[in-house]
């Protein structure tokens, strides 16, 4: 399964300029986007809202983020909107 999900993952963002994803902390898309993120640069997007608060998935995602170099990502919430800088 690990080969399949890389070898699909590697398809998609072969030759395709700029790469993003959506983080939202959990398995999946963590997976996914550490995966594109081994490619080159991948601009990862999590949406939040006042009600998320400070849940585990939004720990898990910054800690995704912040893990992966080639990883630059925005979180956008209902009242706020952080950027991550590069590097």
């Amino acid at each position: 399964m690990c080969e399949t999900i890389t070898t699909a993952v590697g398809r998609r963002v072969a030759d395709s300029g700029q790469i993003s994803s959506d983080l939202s902390g959990g398995v999946d898309s963590g997976t996914v986007t550490s995966l594109a993120a081994a490619r080159g640069p991948l601009l990862a997007v999590t949406y939040t809202d006042t009600r998320m608060g400070e849940q585990d998935d939004m720990r898990y995602a910054e800690r995704i983020a912040h893990g992966h170099p080639q990883v630059h990502g925005t979180r956008a919430g209902l009242r706020t909107r952080i950027k991550k800088s590069p590097g």
